[in-house]
């Protein structure tokens, strides 16, 4: 593909450059020859060379850096300039754009796979995919692809990394809707929900702020955003009401005598579940108005994150598999256990002696060995195998 795009640049040149000898070559025969059509057709020709190497085309979804000698041409603000879809004018000669310097604004899927340690400190993944594109041309083209998508995987890994460590393994696999919706609001907002939290404890001075503080505070940023037009249902969804805390559930019950426990800290993935409805709609009316602090420092728009699966290692699953599989020989062995202990009771009870009856027991796994260990001992306890034959329900040997 470069080597296409290479080729198609070095032959545009070379079209200018052949052109422009024409060009010279009749303003020569002009002059020499004294005649107006060499004249005019070498004037032409120089005019047409200056129109083509003026125009520039970008295509659609797509935005150009041109050159100048080589570098970036920059506007008195500092900010580089950038040609957008379509038709444009570039200094003939003297200005470019070549093939690199257009880049797509197409949306980039990038592969996600992470993983993190839990509260009981088993070692969990994440498997998904994000979708990017780019936003802010003048951030973006001073940042390496490379570094783009490194950055963002740093982000999801932290985020995905603090969370983990505040559940067990086992609950935690099962929180996949909560963990997408809170690193999307991560990656997309300015401030994701659960950071006014924060804001909502310094005003409070308490370690679990009203409930009232923290969503008045969602709705008071939204309301300082004039042009969102909220109507009356998702008004209604986003009400102080409706907004659920389980740390909060028993505000207003009489305070206990007893010693107050050490607070904890805020369950975010409970809160993330618990409001999931009014979050999204939180995300939808506020992703649109100010960029992330991830959108900006890599000048692009995050579309969506989209978790996949979040389970065990592979590591952790064999040793559940190997767990799973001690459990099973362990419940296994107490079965067979039950079982001889069973016939050890009805062997002593129908009149065989305890040392028979744990040779046969221990010698014996079905219906053909036990009548394979009557005949193996019948020489020296043949008393004590006519009561084990009547004890089978048969009758003994006669």
């Amino acid at each position: 593909m470069e080597k296409k795009k290479k080729g198609k640049i070095l032959s545009n040149r070379l079209a200018i450059i052949l052109i422009g000898a024409v060009a010279v070559w009749s303003l020569i025969l002009g002059l020499v020859i004294d005649g107006y059509a060499f004249t005019l057709l070498g004037l032409g020709t120089i005019a047409a060379i200056l129109i083509f190497n003026a125009v520039v085309i970008v295509p659609v979804v797509h935005f150009g850096i041109p050159t100048r000698v080589g570098k970036r041409i920059k506007k008195a603000d500092g900010k580089v300039v950038i040609l957008h879809e379509g038709f444009d004018f570039v200094l003939p000669l003297i200005d470019d754009l070549e093939e690199k310097n257009i880049i797509s604004k197409k949306l980039t899927t990038k592969e996600i796979k992470t993983k993190a340690i839990s509260r009981d400190r088993l070692e969990v993944f994440l498997v998904g995919s994000l979708q990017y594109s780019p936003f802010d041309p003048n951030t973006y083209i001073e940042r390496e692809p490379e570094t783009i998508s490194k950055g963002l995987v740093d982000a999801i890994e932290s985020e995905f990394g603090k969370v983990c460590g505040t559940k067990d393994a086992d609950a935690f696999v099962k929180s996949r809707t909560e963990i997408e919706v809170l690193i999307n609001c991560v990656l997309r907002l300015k401030r994701p929900p659960h950071y006014f939290f924060n804001e909502a404890t310094e005003k409070s001075k308490q370690k679990f702020p009203s409930l009232e503080i923290v969503a008045n505070k969602f709705m008071g940023k939204i309301s300082e955003l004039a042009n969102i037009d909220i109507d009356k249902k998702k008004a209604d969804k986003l009400s102080p009401k409706k907004w659920k805390l389980k740390e909060l559930e028993k505000e207003g019950e009489p305070e206990s005598k007893e010693p107050k426990k050490e607070e904890k800290e805020i369950d975010i993935l409970a809160f993330y579940r618990d409001n999931t409805t009014r979050i999204s709609l939180i995300l939808d009316l506020l992703e649109e108005q100010q960029p992330s602090p991830i959108e900006k420092l890599y000048g692009i728009k995050v579309a969506i994150f989209r978790a996949a699966k979040i389970g065990f290692s592979e590591k952790v699953q064999k040793a559940f598999e190997e767990e799973r599989s001690a459990i099973a020989e362990m419940k296994a062995a107490e079965v067979r256990f039950k079982k001889k202990k069973q016939l050890l009771e009805g062997y002593i009870k129908a009149g065989i002696s305890p040392e028979a009856a744990v040779n046969l027991i221990e010698t014996t796994t079905d219906v053909k060995g036990v009548e394979r260990q009557i005949i193996s001992v019948e020489g020296s306890h043949s008393m004590d195998l006519l009561a084990f034959a009547k004890l089978l329900g048969g009758g003994g040997k006669k």
